[in-house]
């Protein structure tokens, strides 16, 4: 959703993100989805910008999810998959058929807490357990 967005620096769900990877996902998003957001603001207008409107999950996978620890070993992390669907409302002046309107989120047990290490298109798992 981009209707509720200040600008490019506006990076939305940063509290949800896993926090060793926060810094390098804000840079890519920046870069990435953001970068032209000041213009869309300029040429569209922030309330007919893109908006979420419904979401939809797939059941949640296990998984296990590797990164390299501080100490450059590797570390295995529980996790889960699942993959999201959403719509844009169609209030909005910008061409939704192009923008990404899915995603396979792996979502990692950080001491306790659940955070999204990995977005992408696929499902990499290595136990296919499903959790409903």
């Amino acid at each position: 959703t981009w209707t509720n967005k200040d600008g490019n620096y506006d990076i939305g769900g940063m509290q949800y993100i896993y926090t060793p990877m926060s810094a390098n996902f804000a840079e890519y998003s920046l870069w990435n989805f953001y970068e032209d957001m000041d213009l869309y603001i300029t040429q569209y207008g922030r309330d007919k910008l893109i908006e979420v409107t419904s979401v939809t999950a797939e059941p949640a996978v296990s998984a296990v999810y590797e990164i390299t620890g501080e100490d450059g070993n590797p570390v295995s992390l529980e996790a889960y998959t699942v993959k999201a669907n959403w719509e844009y409302g169609t209030e909005t002046s910008m061409d939704t058929s192009q923008m990404q309107k899915s995603a396979v989120f792996t979502v990692v047990n950080n001491n306790g807490r659940w955070e999204i290490a990995a977005i992408g298109q696929e499902v990499s798992q290595i136990d296919t357990e499903s959790h409903e």
